[in-house]
């Protein structure tokens, strides 16, 4: 139903065309504010959690080169 009331010419119904076309453009606008902030934040988080993954990777990659260098390390000490 339109917000002023019933319609019952067609200058009413004309008057309900421009509210609802007006009310359409202003959700629409917010909407779209609402999704550029909503990108941003992401992209944020996004670098964020790509720095925490490069860290993990650097760390997982030492251990295990430590993990595999130190059995070799040990069994030259013990030949010595």
């Amino acid at each position: 139903m339109p917000i002023h009331g019933k319609i019952e010419s067609l200058d009413d119904a004309i008057r309900w065309i421009y509210e609802h076309d007006g009310r359409i453009d202003t959700l629409w606008e917010a909407q779209l504010k609402v999704n550029e902030q909503n990108t941003k934040r992401l992209d944020a988080i996004t670098k964020r959690l790509t720095a925490c993954e490069k860290r993990i990777v650097w760390l997982c990659a030492g251990a295990a080169g430590s993990g595999a260098a130190l059995p070799q390390i040990v069994q030259w000490l013990i030949s010595l």
